[in-house]
């Protein structure tokens, strides 16, 4: 064996990577009018997931030359793994109402829900 490993054997490192999200968006609205008067609703909510998952592994001491899995090494060097995972939910409605074109009124509300 040649190189910086060859007085453990040889050296094989393995890693992994992996990024899932997704997005889900809903919307509904309402607009009606009767007479002089307008009515107008909206409600919207919206999801967002995202996980990043990590892995790592590191061996030493393998039995011939030419192995390049983790599992053939007889000594552990390194084991490592990790999940990072974000979740946000968010909702918001509008209500409006006018009178005549020329009275307004309009009311807003939004909620934000971060989960890990």
């Amino acid at each position: 064996m040649l190189g910086d490993a060859a007085a453990v054997g040889g050296r094989v490192r393995r890693g992994r990577n992996l990024i899932t999200d997704w997005t889900w968006n809903n919307m509904l609205s309402f607009d009606k009018s009767f007479g002089k008067h307008r009515l107008g609703a909206m409600v919207s909510s919206e999801a967002y997931d995202y996980k990043e998952e990590r892995l790592s592994a590191e061996t030493t001491g393998f039995p011939a030359p030419g192995l390049y899995e983790v599992s053939p090494g007889s000594t552990k060097e390194t084991a490592t793994s990790s999940t990072l995972p974000r979740r946000i939910e968010s909702y918001f409605s509008r209500l409006s109402y006018n009178y005549d074109s020329k009275y307004f009124v309009e009311g807003l509300n939004l909620a934000l829900i971060q989960k890990t």
